[in-house]
């Protein structure tokens, strides 16, 4: 039991990096990770390779996006959420966004601008199944 208060104390430890909060004797599925800075984290530190299928650098694809443009932004904007007193289960801090033309998920660089496009401009179809979450595969 004590161990177990340990593990639940340093997940959720105010200002601890990444890489404190993360394990590599865990293989995590991607549909199991909360950014794409987490998915970075299992393949680069890790070297669990199955997180990038397809062999092109980028984990989990549908976290990280499909180009290495939009892999790069969201694996930093993870990084910087994730980090700097965040801590790794804290939400994302809300965004406020200039209503433009992004309307679909894969033009979304993070959770949190996703959230703004939903909740201040009004883009619904960001949220498919209606349940208040947008764009399940970045948003987790």
């Amino acid at each position: 039991m004590r161990v177990l208060v340990v593990v639940i104390a340093m997940i959720f430890a105010p200002g601890q990096s990444m890489a404190q909060a993360l394990n590599c004797a865990s293989e995590p599925y991607c549909t199991q990770m909360r950014s794409c800075a987490e998915a970075d984290f299992y393949l680069r530190q890790c070297g669990h390779v199955a997180r990038d299928g397809d062999g092109d650098g980028i984990p989990c694809e549908a976290l990280c996006g499909d180009t290495m443009a939009l892999y790069l932004q969201r694996r930093e904007i993870g990084a910087a959420q994730t980090s700097g007193g965040a801590g790794l289960l804290s939400p994302a801090p809300a965004q406020t966004v200039t209503c433009g033309a992004k309307r679909t998920c894969g033009q979304m660089v993070s959770c949190a601008e996703a959230r703004a496009y939903l909740t201040q401009c009004g883009v619904t179809s960001l949220d498919r199944d209606r349940d208040g979450t947008p764009c399940e595969s970045i948003c987790r």
